[in-house]
């Protein structure tokens, strides 16, 4: 089974030489059906690894025209016959990749989505460090991933009719040519906002299935300015509508801002996780820790 592992980064130096030197520390894989595509995306200061690999990498500079058309880059230099998509900032625990392969074979024609993990560091940052923080567990789940995962059963499957808004694309994988056959992510996401959920709208409507795997990496959090994440937000909402103009966008839109709960979305009232969740699910992208 071969792997092509898609790292999107801007800015990132830093913290992209630890996410590369993270992935020659994953567990029980075959480095040889690995290539990994670095895409910088217009950074001020191109990105350079300096140090030594076990797998093959291949590094693209391009203009910046943002995270879904760096993404789209890195899907149409890749070789092989799986995806997996992270940024820059995301260090890989020492069986993500494994994670996935198991997930892949198990699981055909499906969206994988792994599990996300914050570490908030300070300007000092080394792998020594955040291994550190990894083995002393000084780490969180963000409340916005916490809270949507209830809709996953115990094996990693759903019954859920709006699984696409646990679409992550800094931690995602897909067959290549299953990605390919819906275009890709929608170009017209330039800033930062909602590619990720929209690409798995798209997946949604084709009836591809999500799945739940156990492929951790750790975000290295970053302050955001919440007044421009919130502008953002408000344009990738009102792209939505416009691109779609449906019901179902309408609801998203108040979900997404914390006026009606996950219970209230889910489209499926009679899938499992309803009667597992007993507490109405309320979340608000746009705060801190989200």
């Amino acid at each position: 089974m071969t792997i092509s592992l898609i790292v999107i980064t801007y800015n990132q130096n830093i913290q992209t030489q630890i996410v590369l030197d993270s992935i020659s520390r994953q567990r029980d894989i075959n480095f040889n059906e690995l290539e990994v595509l670095v895409i910088d995306d217009g950074s001020d200061n191109v990105f350079v690894y300096r140090t030594k690999c076990n797998y093959k990498l291949k590094i693209i500079y391009s203009q910046n025209k943002g995270r879904a058309a760096a993404r789209n880059l890195g899907l149409k230099e890749a070789m092989n016959e799986y995806v997996i998509f992270i940024d820059g900032d995301r260090v890989l625990a020492d069986d993500f990749i494994g994670q996935y392969i198991k997930s892949f074979r198990e699981y055909k024609k499906h969206i994988i989505i792994g599990r996300i993990r914050e570490i908030y560091i300070s300007k000092e940052v080394s792998m020594d460090i955040i291994q550190d923080k990894i083995q002393n567990k000084f780490y969180k789940i963000p409340s916005y991933n916490l809270n949507t995962d209830v809709i996953y059963d115990k094996d990693g499957t759903t019954e859920s009719q709006v699984p696409w808004i646990t679409t992550y694309s800094g931690n995602m994988g897909i067959e290549r040519e299953l990605i390919n056959s819906v275009g890709g992510f929608d170009e017209n996401f330039y800033k930062w906002g909602f590619e990720h959920f929209e690409l798995g709208l798209r997946l949604f409507k084709k009836n591809i299935k999500f799945l739940r795997c156990n492929a951790i990496n750790y975000h290295l959090a970053h302050k955001r300015d919440i007044s421009e994440m919130k502008e953002n937000i408000s344009v990738s909402i009102n792209y939505l509508m416009k691109k779609y103009n449906v019901k179902e966008i309408e609801k998203f839109s108040l979900f997404i801002q914390g006026h009606i709960s996950l219970q209230d979305f889910e489209a499926n009232k009679n899938a499992d996780w309803l009667e597992r969740c007993k507490k109405d699910v309320f979340i608000k992208i746009g705060k801190r820790g989200q």
